[in-house]
């Protein structure tokens, strides 16, 4: 059985459906990467249902089309983002630094990617192979 219930308190943009759909597919997981974190509602879905870890890669500066976001909110962010996934079933691990550059040793067998929504960012960041 899924477990969103903490996910779901996370302000974010991800719907229930979705991070119903990511908390399905971490049951079966044990090394998942993520690209793209902000506060941490689509990491707690990974997280409460992975089997092993999570990386979360950001440069923990939030979304960047926004003009709402005050400099101290923009600074808090990472702040914010541990105190959301305290508690989870799987450990996470932060990695701090722009999607473009991330860089893991291992094979994860789950990448999520929800960093820069843009066609070019992403491509930098999984190449054009596959």
């Amino acid at each position: 059985m899924i477990d969103i219930s903490r996910a779901l308190t996370i302000d974010g943009w991800m719907q229930p459906e979705e991070l119903a759909w990511l908390a399905e597919q971490a049951q079966r997981r044990r090394f998942i990467v993520e690209i793209g974190s902000y506060l941490g509602r689509s990491t707690r879905a990974l997280a409460d249902n992975a089997l092993g870890i999570v990386y979360a890669i950001d440069d923990w500066y939030g979304p960047r089309d926004v003009d709402w976001l005050t400099k101290e909110q923009r600074r808090a962010i990472a702040v914010e983002f541990k105190k959301n996934i305290e508690g989870s079933k799987a450990r996470v691990e932060m990695i701090s630094c722009d999607h473009a550059t991330a860089s893991i040793s291992e094979t994860p067998d789950m990448v999520f990617i929800d960093g820069d929504h843009e066609y070019a960012s992403v491509i930098s960041t999984v190449g054009t192979e596959g």
